[in-house]
């Protein structure tokens, strides 16, 4: 394959504002690349190419889109294309300051030596003040242009021939350079014919050799063109004087550092023109390439800009990679190929199908252990590299630790296949910058993603190779079946092939041969002729022995033909053997006698495995020294089958140092016992490098007491377990402790801690036992019971073990662990370790969220937050000390919300559990799905713009292994049956005559039906898409087909009314059920394996019936907002409530069971586990929940509340006020949850409430039209204000309370006195619906409505309007007066704008981090805290404030954490977040700070408050040390 150019090879940026920039830039290029980089959110279009020895990239400003705004895009999203750029460049065409004491002409270059933004300050009473400043250029630029000054002088300039050869760029077609009189105005017309040329300035004439002159200096960068030429001197002579005005560098130079060069077209007065332009452009594009010809490659490279170590790496190092698995890691360089005429005729096949096109593009080669497949693998990988078709190769090793699993499997792949091709690379880097997430996907999406996705971009001719090998060493059969299956998908013709060897084994045998014969083809390597294989053995030995006899200093025909055809003989057609044989006779100084004894060895059987089994004793028998006495080799024999026997059984590699730790003995004593055994074990020199036996064959041999013979070296394999299971035990209580690493602040995120300083702190060993010891004591067989071992440890160090854990990214891990665990347990065998064990797994489900982002939260918001009762929290309650002088009263017991699974960003719409209730698939309303693993929490897929998004008829099925299959009505009439995976299409379902309208899923999705406008019922089979029954029906309203647990029977509301069952064998209606046709009806179901059915028939009410008679049975008086119901598969009936809850009744007795509490929105979707004890909802709150459904007890207890439409918190009065149900108002102590007070509004509805500053007033808006004014002390009413109008939209409190504003849906605002209840002005909007949203210093911001979003600025004592501001925004979230009232910041989707609020004038804009709906100014005036974290504010911006700016520390609620400072502090369970109503964005908190030492955690209506007060120390310690 031809060399490329990789994506980090580039490290020039340079940027042009104009096409002609670009053109002149092109032209000088010494060598064009392709171009096949691009982000997915990159809009730039790249020219690539080399001038001189660097590697540029360049970029134009989109088309007439100039500036500084403008600038700084184009130049972010090169960075982040192309994150290895080290030089930067701003080059094109600037306005020259001509001068006394600066001789500038058209057509010089002018090079900043400093950039200044002269439009960007504030006005002041002194005039407009400049603020702000840029960064300079980079010093190593600065440095080239001294050594070119030095080289060439200012005066020195050759025009490029190959500009000059393009007339455009000539100076002849620039035409005349003219300077007018710096008062003379430009007449009208584009060239300067009318003006009058006595008011040229005179001035001599240049040499001829100096045309062209450079000047180095200050240039001025603005948002607007300068054409006033006595401005530009005015300017100059405040700044000091100047040399050029300009558009776009002020954009560029804090984020994007670079060398300004720009060529003078024109002298920024009123006489522009652009015939200068193109000259101008080339002799700064000129200039530009002189510099570049002083830097060296090696200073641009070694350059580094300050930048976070993610970026700096570049997104492919985000993939996990393992770096001993390709063929040639430096590991494997000593690994053996196939010998020259060896192997000859599988080489040749396997050579001629790579060769090939066809459809059989996976090549599985099995064979038995030691027949030489590893090595054919690595000659044909070593074909393939050298011929350039090698795309990637793992090599697979048992206890290999990354190469004895699939987790870095699909990554490791798809890193290397990046670095084979540009087209490959581009498009993994943007599924890794679209799924950030990528790397802890399962291996379906990984590989779907990382591979298949980048080769369909591939052109045709494209072939590579990918060499697997031993794939029946990974270590989880599920994993090798779905590898096979990802293979197979993959190989289309002329793209990939897949290379792959293993032993047949049962996981690859089955799936492989129940592929389609066309994609598959194989090849078994122990049936080849035994002939054919001594051969190759043969020259094996002959090569080998070759090089012992010149190692040894023997004869050249040293040891024979006869020799080497008896070890042939004794090899019996294992290569193993052979190279086992040759490492031992080879391995020290005696290589006759060595020979001799293999030769003496295996004369008793021919068996293959006998053979092996001979030669293994014999190397260990060769390695104890017959010197040594009986005692000595008791002992040496005793601590090698100790060393041996734990190598064997080892779940991963380990090194030398990390054996001898773990096992309690020097790392010197396992490298002397290991010293002899080099032909049987890869002992490294360096002794942290991992020692891994040479073949898995040995493993088998120690641990079988039927082949090892020697009980010496036997190793039996449960107690050896047992031993490494308490020794892991010993090194983790001896090593684990509190902040293992350093981190110091209990926010301090994972992600800025690298990996080796986590490998520093938690080394190998340490690593190994946190992961294993559980494996290690299952396969002990041990009990385990109360204050046991098992229980000490988890007692003294279950933080400390899950805080290494989350430091390793291995959180799942621990809840398999435990769960593992419980099962060994039960609450009579071992009470307290079961309670303790079954705490743990509450415990890290609840919290896993939270400090797998920060481990040491574990120490914090995880002891905080859990139930008092709790046996983790009340083991630990000390840990928390550091941080919280007392821990505070939250609920006693755990809820019934196992887990809550977050991820979606919108309402969960969704929810289906597979057949096996394994997995969880969740919907949202952006089409977003993502797969659950049920027991750990954790997501396994993420599936973003799933076919059939968006249409009307769609329908979710989910099979038994975790396929998703979409059904929707693509084009109206036909349901086309899609693998949401792969899009491919399985069945289309027709015969419909109209719109498909609707489509439901039966159980296991063995069935659909599907609702049609053509008045019919259709089902369907989904394995064959056969029509199964036609039912002439249509359905009532919004109303759904239920289906009988056994899918025999099907239920519907039908447009006519009655309640229909039909047998879906026949179509035939079983029974009819009438109801009322004044009833809103929505939901029916059937209760499982029984023959009983329920629906709905409003007003709360729940009807059951007998099926077979068609008897009523009974009503359940459930609740007036119910609107969902389900049976789960115990018989109890669930209902889901208007109130964010959920009731399970039981069916039998009729009683409530439990009441479900915990989501902040309203349910959506529920599903039950078909075990029955699980049920998942899904809500409006983004988040989906796993609810125990067998804990009726303990849920007895719970106290339901009055629901809360809203609540709002005063700081001042630490008083809650919350709006009920009926138009009541109470009023609550947030210590204490006494109800202070209830104030009746004697109304059905109440739109709005908000306390006075002072929190001693409070206002209530009816829905009627009338405001009430309370006396928040007395609970009297003070006034009554008479709006007239319905509709109020918002309360503010105003001018210290004494002023009370509402907006209307009629477009207007009133304001009223609060002491006489007055109205005081009413404010006329000419647009839509208005909004109040902030206030300060007398002036009122509203927000009105329109196609737009308009903001106004009032002056509340005149009623008039004093500024309108355009955001140019469809939809502002959020406004905040800033800096004494002088600024205002509004926040939309995409970025926060600063107004000054005098002139109306937008000073300056960032990008948001997304919908922001709460905006205030940090204490230090600095940044802005929003709920999605801190977004800092530009340096001039608060400049004037620095004297001023406070220096206490300040908390701040985010979405999910209270943040100190603007760091993470304590994460926010779901329970405690905010939240937000529609449509006026208005939010609600959980959480309130008192003060910079106190936190209110749960500010909800009826509850006392717990309050959380901080030490000192984790207010000072809040600075992570480590970063």
């Amino acid at each position: 394959m031809s060399h490329r150019i990789r994506r980090e090879d580039y490290t020039v940026g340079w940027v042009c504002a104009l096409p002609i920039e670009l053109e002149a830039a092109q032209a000088l290029l010494d060598e064009v690349h392709q171009n096949s980089y691009r982000n997915a959110n990159d809009t730039n279009i790249y020219t690539l190419g080399r001038i001189e020895r660097h590697n540029v990239v360049i970029a134009c400003l989109p088309f007439s889109q100039m500036g500084t705004n403008s600038a700084a895009a184009v130049a972010a999203q090169m960075n982040s294309t192309f994150p290895s750029i080290q030089l930067r460049l701003m080059v094109g065409i600037g306005g020259g300051v001509p001068s006394a004491s600066q001789d500038i002409r058209l057509g010089d270059v002018v090079v900043s030596h400093r950039v200044v933004q002269y439009d960007f300050g504030k006005n002041t009473e002194n005039g407009f003040k400049r603020t702000g400043f840029l960064n300079n250029p980079p010093t190593i630029l600065l440095n080239a242009i001294a050594k070119l000054e030095a080289n060439s002088g200012k005066n020195h300039f050759e025009y490029d021939s190959r500009l000059g050869e393009q007339k455009k760029f000539t100076q002849n077609v620039a035409g005349a350079d003219r300077l007018f009189e710096a008062d003379y105005s430009h007449i009208d017309g584009d060239t300067c014919e009318k003006c009058d040329e006595r008011k040229l300035v005179d001035r001599k004439p240049r040499d001829a050799g100096k045309q062209v002159m450079i000047h180095y200096g200050t240039i001025a960068s603005g948002n607007q063109v300068m054409r006033s030429a006595v401005e530009r001197d005015r300017i100059s002579s405040e700044l000091g004087g100047i040399l050029c005005y300009e558009m776009e560098a002020a954009g560029l130079m804090n984020s994007f550092p670079c060398l300004v060069i720009r060529g003078i077209c024109d002298y920024s007065d009123s006489h522009k023109n652009k015939q200068w332009q193109p000259y101008a452009s080339g002799t700064a594009a000129i200039y530009a390439k002189k510099v570049l010809s002083i830097v060296p490659p090696a200073e641009a490279s070694q350059l580094r800009v300050d930048k976070p170590s993610t970026e700096d790496e570049g997104p492919l190092k985000r993939l996990p990679y393992a770096v001993d698995a390709p063929f040639n890691s430096y590991k494997k360089q000593h690994d053996p190929a196939c010998l020259p005429n060896t192997r000859v005729d599988v080489l040749e096949k396997i050579s001629e199908w790579m060769r090939k096109e066809d459809e059989q593009g996976l090549f599985w080669l099995n064979g038995l252990a030691g027949t030489g497949k590893s090595t054919i693998a690595r000659t044909i990988a070593r074909k393939a590299y050298e011929e350039g078709h090698l795309g990637a190769s793992f090599f697979f090793s048992k206890g290999g630790g990354d190469l004895g699993t699939a987790k870095k499997f699909v990554t490791t792949i798809a890193r290397q296949l990046a670095s084979q091709s540009s087209i490959l690379e581009e498009c993994i880097i943007e599924c890794i910058q679209q799924c950030r997430e990528i790397a802890d996907l399962c291996l379906f999406d990984q590989w779907h993603r990382l591979i298949i996705q980048p080769f369909s971009r591939l052109k045709h001719g494209d072939t590579f190779v990918i060499v697997i090998d031993a794939l029946d060493e990974c270590d989880n059969d599920g994993d090798i079946k779905e590898i096979v299956r990802l293979l197979a998908q993959s190989t289309s013709p002329s793209k990939l092939r897949v290379f792959l060897t293993s032993r047949p084994e049962v996981p690859v045998r089955r799936v492989f041969h129940n592929l389609p014969v066309d994609v598959r083809r194989h090849f078994v390597l122990h049936e080849i002729s035994s002939e054919t294989v001594d051969n190759d053995i043969s020259v094996f030995f002959a090569k080998e022995l070759q090089e012992v006899a010149a190692n040894n200093y023997l004869d050249a025909g040293w040891p024979g033909r006869e020799i080497i055809e008896r070890l042939v003989h004794h090899a019996n057609g294992l290569f193993i053997w052979a190279a086992t044989a040759c490492r031992f006779i080879n391995d020290g100084h005696f290589a006759n006698e060595r020979l001799t004894t293999i030769l003496q060895t295996g004369r008793s059987g021919t068996v293959a495995e006998k053979h092996l089994d001979e030669i293994y004793l014999t190397v260990f028998t060769q390695s104890i020294s017959p010197s040594y006495s009986e005692s000595e080799k008791s002992l040496t024999y005793s601590l090698l089958r100790y060393i041996i026997g734990t190598i064997a059984i080892l779940s991963s590699q380990l090194s030398i140092n990390s054996l001898g730790a773990i096992l309690g003995i020097r790392g010197q004593d396992v490298q002397r016992t290991l010293n002899d055994l080099h032909a049987i074990f890869a002992v490294p020199e360096d002794p942290s490098h991992p020692v891994h036996l040479h073949h898995p064959s040995l493993r088998d041999f120690l641990l079988d007491g039927r082949r090892c013979t020697d009980p010496n070296l036997h190793v039996d394999e449960i107690p050896a377990h047992r031993k490494l299971f308490i020794n892991c035990i010993k090194l983790m209580s001896d090593k684990l402790k509190r902040d293992i690493c350093g981190l110091n602040a209990p926010g301090a995120l994972l992600r800025h801690v690298t990996q080796g300083h986590i490998e520093k702190c938690i080394p190998p060993e340490l690593q190994y036992a946190c992961l294993h010891w559980e494996n290690h004591l299952l396969k002990s067989e041990t009990a385990i019971y109360d204050k046991d071992i098992v229980h000490e440890f988890l007692k003294e160090h279950l933080l400390h073990w899950l805080e290494a854990l989350s430091l390793m990214e291995n959180v799942s891990e621990s809840i398999l662990i435990m769960n593992s665990l419980i099962s060994l347990t039960s609450e009579n065998n071992c009470p307290q370790l079961h309670a303790f064990i079954w705490d743990t797994i509450r415990f890290i489900q609840y919290n896993r969220h939270g400090f797998q982002q920060a481990p040491l939260q574990l120490y914090f918001s995880a002891l905080v937050f859990i139930p008092v009762r709790s046996v983790v929290r009340n083991q630990f309650k000390d840990q928390a000390n550091l941080w919280v002088k007392q821990l505070p009263n939250v609920q006693d017991n755990w809820s019934s919300c196992l887990q809550t699974l977050e991820g979606h960003t919108t309402g969960v719409e969704k929810v289906v559990f597979s057949p096996d209730g394994k997995m969880l698939v969740s919907i949202c309303y952006t089409n977003i799905i993502r797969l659950w693993d049920t027991t750990t929490g954790q997501c396994l897929r993420i599936l973003e713009g799933y076919h059939g998004m968006g249409y009307d008829a769609q329908a979710f099925i989910l099979s038994p292994h975790g396929e998703i299959s979409i059904a929707t009505s693509g084009d109206g009439y036909k349901i086309q049956l899609r693998d949401v995976m792969t899009n491919r299409c399985l069945h289309i379902l027709e015969g419909h005559t109209d719109l498909v309208s609707a489509i439901f899923v039966g159980p296991n999705g063995s069935l659909l039906a599907s609702v049609s406008d053509d008045d019919t019922i259709r089902l369907w089979d989904t394995s064959t898409g056969h029509c199964l029954q036609t039912i002439v029906a249509s359905l009532y309203l919004s109303s759904k087909i239920v289906f009988k647990s056994d899918g025999k029977m099907i239920a519907f509301r039908s447009n006519l009314g009655p309640i229909q069952l039909r047998d879906t064998t026949t179509g035939k209606c079983l029974q009819t059920f009438e109801i009322a046709e004044s009833l809103a009806f929505s939901s029916l179901a059937f209760k499982q394996n029984e023959e009983i059915f329920a629906f709905l028939e409003g007003f709360g009410e729940v009807s059951l019936w007998n099926i077979a008679t068609g008897q009523y049975l009974q009503h359940i008086r459930v609740n007036a907002s119910i609107h969902n119901i389900e049976f789960d598969p115990t018989g109890n009936l669930l209902a889901s409530l208007g109130d964010n809850s959920i009731q399970i009744w039981d069916a039998t007795n009729f009683q409530c069971l439990q009441i479900l509490q915990g989501h902040s929105g309203g349910i959506i979707a529920l599903a039950c586990n078909p075990d029955g004890k699980t049920l998942a909802s899904g809500s409006y709150d983004s988040t989906v929940r796993l609810w125990d459904i067998t804990s009726g007890q303990q849920e007895q207890a719970l106290q339901t509340r009055r629901s809360s439409r809203k609540s709002v918190f005063s700081l001042n009065t630490k008083v809650l006020a919350s709006i009920l149900s009926g138009g009541v108002i109470e009023l609550h102590d947030i210590k204490t949850g006494q109800c202070l007070r209830s104030l009746h509004c004697y109304t059905n509805f109440i739109d709005d409430i908000c306390f006075s500053p002072d929190g001693k007033s409070l206002a209530s808006a009816l829905h009627d039209g009338k405001i009430y004014l309370w006396d928040v002390m007395a609970g009297q009413c003070l006034h009554v204000l008479d709006v007239h109008e319905k509709g109020i939209l918002r309360l503010l409190f105003v001018s210290d309370g004494k002023i009370l504003v509402h907006g209307l849906e009629t477009k207007t605002f009133s304001l009223w006195n609060i002491k006489d209840g007055k109205s005081l002005h009413v404010l006329e909007c000419t647009d839509n619906m208005a909004d109040v949203f902030g206030f300060y210093g007398g002036i009122l911001a509203t927000i009105l409505f329109t196609p737009r979003s308009i903001i106004t600025l009032w002056d509340i004592t005149t009623g008039q309007r004093l500024q309108i501001l355009d955001p140019h925004s469809t939809n502002i979230t959020a406004l905040a007066f800033i800096l004494d009232g002088r600024l205002l910041a509004s926040a939309s989707k995409r970025e926060i704008l600063f107004w000054d609020t005098k002139t109306g004038q937008c000073l300056y804009k960032t990008d948001s981090l997304g919908t922001v709906l709460t905006l205030s100014i940090s204490s230090d005036n600095r940044y802005m805290n929003t709920e999605k974290g801190r977004i800092p504010l530009h340096p001039s911006l608060f400049e004037e404030w620095e004297e001023e700016r406070h220096v206490s520390h300040e908390l701040y609620v985010t979405n999910d954490w209270i943040t100190l400072d603007g760091r993470e502090f304590l994460w926010l369970p779901p329970e405690y977040r905010m939240w937000h109503e529609y449509p006026f964005f208005e939010v609600s908190r959980l959480c309130a700070i008192l003060d910079e030492h106190t936190i209110a955690l749960e500010c909800r209506p009826g509850r006392a408050a717990p309050i959380l007060e901080l030490t000192d120390l984790a207010i000072i310690n809040s600075k992570p040390m480590y970063s």
